[in-house]
């Protein structure tokens, strides 16, 4: 992952292959990478176990360096489930942390998020090695690769400071979350009620036309994130929503897809979203 596909988290609407902006509306995530602020003084590199770094910074670990190129956190994300369906997580929220090496091969496990009371280790896989996030190919971290590190933690989560730190052996690297970060972590959660999904042939053995209405019942702005897969006769992910929405509001999605693999006899649509999963069979005939 780049500084360009962690910023893809906070996209627009989109479909699968797309290429991503950035979205600055409220509850889209937020992203830095090491950019001194007023209140996050720029660090400077320092041996493994000194005082804290910012993003972006390299600190030596053993005989290399190590570092932290950007912090991503959201509040769902999109991901490939297998070769040709996708999926979204959304139960809890997110910290995608980015990392270089060099000359060193940490384990993921030896990396740790510090924020208040909450100590987590990164979770397992998300999806595949080359999966895709949000429309962006994201590759996950590899003990000789680097890669991107996922860290689950609880939504709400009030925080003065917070840190990612790598430790090894009798080593410990330490980088210091900006304050941006820690005031989205903070945020309260937006709330989605998908009020209708629909989903129509544009003619016989063409597209097909899909369309929803979903709601933030929350006081909060967010970001819906949903995608769409065809089951039969081909299998494959058709799209992926990515739509910010204002408390209280209700946003219309509506779209062409071309199908997979032809369109003959019985299709199956599946809308996930983080509240669950609406399916609709389409039967284009003969």
């Amino acid at each position: 992952m780049n500084r360009r596909q962690l910023i893809a988290l906070c996209g627009g609407v989109v479909p699968l292959a797309g290429c991503l902006g950035g979205d600055s509306s409220p509850g889209g995530g937020t992203e830095t990478d090491g950019t001194p602020t007023t209140d996050d003084p720029a660090g400077t590199t320092t041996g493994a176990g000194e005082t804290a770094v910012t993003v972006s910074e390299s600190v030596a670990v053993g005989d290399g360096t190590v570092t932290l190129d950007a912090v991503v956190t959201t509040e769902s994300f999109v991901h490939l489930t297998t070769p040709d369906s996708l999926g979204v997580s959304g139960e809890d929220q997110y910290v995608f942390a980015n990392v270089s090496l060099d000359g060193v091969s940490p384990a993921a496990d030896e990396f740790v998020l510090d924020v208040g009371s909450t100590t987590t280790r990164p979770a397992g896989r998300y999806g595949y090695r080359d999966t895709t996030v949000d429309g962006e190919s994201i590759t996950s971290y590899y003990a000789d690769e680097g890669g991107s590190l996922l860290f689950e933690v609880p939504e709400s989560l009030d925080a003065e400071a917070g840190r990612i730190e790598l430790s090894v052996d009798d080593e410990t690297a330490s980088w210091r979350l900006p304050s941006a970060v820690l005031d989205e972590l903070a945020r309260a959660p937006p709330g989605f009620d998908l009020r209708t999904f629909a989903i129509e042939p544009a003619w016989s053995r063409g597209p097909a036309d899909f369309s929803v209405i979903v709601e933030n019942t929350a006081d909060v702005d967010g970001t819906f994130r949903a995608a769409l897969n065809q089951s039969g006769p081909g299998y494959a992910p058709l799209a992926t929503v990515i739509r910010p929405v204002g408390a209280g509001e209700s946003v219309t999605v509506e779209r062409t897809e071309s199908l997979f693999g032809g369109t003959n006899g019985e299709v199956r649509f599946t809308f996930a979203w983080p509240g669950g999963t609406e399916e609709r069979v389409v039967d284009f005939g003969e």
